[in-house]
Formats: C-alpha cells, sequence, structure tokens
C-alpha cells in the first residue's frame, strides 16, 4: 500500500508489479498484455477493431503464448529492427526527452527542500510522474512522434534522410581505398584498373624480352 499512500483518485490506475530478480520476464509481459493493453486499447478502438503493437525488437520475452493472444485478440505485432530504436522509436525519438526533463524538476526540489534525506520513496513516487506524463504523453506530442519516425503517416524518407552514407573502405592490390563517390572518382579507379590490368598482361601472358603484350 506504500505505492498508493498519497496518490489521487485521478493517479489510482498506475500499476504496479515486480519479478523475484527485478527485471522483466514473461510472466510480466503477459500479464501487461492481457490486463493492460488488451482492454485499454480496445475501450478507445473498439473491441474488434484490430490495434498496432509496435515491439521494440527484443524477443527475449516474446513467446509464442504472447503471439497466438495477440492474434486471438486482433492486435497486430511488429518488431522494429535492432539498433534502430533511436530512429523508430516513437517515444525515443520525442517523448522520453522532455519527459525526463519535467520528471527532473520536482524530484530536484523535493531533495532540494530536504522532505527526505532517503531519496524518492514509494509515497510520493506515483505523484512525481503524473506532472511530467501530464506534460509530455499528450496527444499532440505522442502524434507529433509518429510523424518524425515515419510510421504514421507513413513516410519513410523521414527516417532515411537521417542516415549519412557511411565511407567503406575494401582492400585492392594498389592500395586501401574507398568506393567512388564522385564521377573525378570513378575515372580514377578507371584509370588505376588499366594500369593494374596492363601490368597483370605484361607480367603474366606478354612475351619474354619483348615490349609486346597480349592476352
Amino acid at each position: 500500500m506504500g505505492w498508493y499512500r498519497n496518490v489521487t483518485a485521478a493517479q489510482r490506475p498506475y500499476h504496479f508489479s515486480y519479478s523475484p530478480k527485478g527485471w522483466t520476464d514473461n510472466q510480466l509481459v503477459m500479464r501487461w498484455l492481457c490486463d493492460l493493453f488488451n482492454p485499454e486499447s480496445a475501450q478507445i478502438a473498439g473491441v474488434k477493431q484490430p490495434r498496432l503493437l509496435i515491439l521494440d525488437g527484443d524477443g527475449l520475452h516474446i513467446s509464442f503464448e504472447f503471439i497466438q493472444y495477440g492474434i486471438e485478440s486482433g492486435i497486430h505485432l511488429i518488431s522494429l529492427p535492432a539498433y534502430s530504436t533511436h530512429l523508430l522509436q516513437p517515444l525515443d525519438v520525442r517523448l522520453f526527452s522532455p519527459y525526463q526533463h519535467f520528471h527532473v524538476l520536482p524530484v530536484d526540489n523535493h531533495i532540494r527542500s530536504g522532505q527526505s534525506h532517503e531519496g524518492i520513496r514509494k509515497a510520493v513516487f506515483i505523484p512525481f510522474l503524473t506532472e511530467p506524463r501530464t506534460k509530455t504523453m499528450t496527444s499532440h506530442s505522442i502524434q507529433q512522434a509518429f510523424t518524425a519516425t515515419g510510421i504514421w503517416p507513413l513516410n519513410s524518407r523521414r527516417v532515411l534522410g537521417k542516415l549519412a552514407p557511411q565511407t567503406t573502405k575494401q582492400l585492392t592490390a594498389i592500395r586501401v581505398t574507398r568506393y567512388p563517390q564522385t564521377a573525378w572518382d570513378i575515372r580514377g579507379k578507371d584509370k588505376a584498373g588499366k594500369k593494374l590490368l596492363d601490368i597483370s598482361v605484361y607480367e603474366f601472358g606478354g612475351y619474354k624480352g619483348g615490349s609486346k603484350r597480349m592476352w
């Protein structure tokens, strides 16, 4: 009951759970899907309407039971590619940074006031979440986050435009070079290739002691 000691009626819907080891496990994932995501999303979208659940690509806890429940409940599952959440996950792209900013303020003020020498206790944990959530998790901010990641409206250029081309190096018989980027580079590679070919033909296919080269 320590979590709910100082909460208001509006803050009561917060749910807390934990595993014996303190890490998310399959049981917690299934409880979240069955007890929270499914009923709350169905209440907004409609019981028979399909819903989309975007996963961060960590398949450790995405079990057969999880997938089967999603199919039976009309929940479409999409897993983001590995190492792409900083570009594709709406929370990472637009929401976590302002959320952290607004959460630090009441925490910092609470500690500076000297009300607690032991840090943030359960009794003030939920109230400190409410204000930053109210300021950050607005419909406008959430829609902007999905737009910034190109998820909705669907726009791949939102992400592809942020990916700068990387210079890839390869080892050739001449030297370590990079792939040609311009027409000037292409002409340079062409000349270098012809030079290498001439040397190879002369050494391996030419007449000994003569200047004539042949295939």
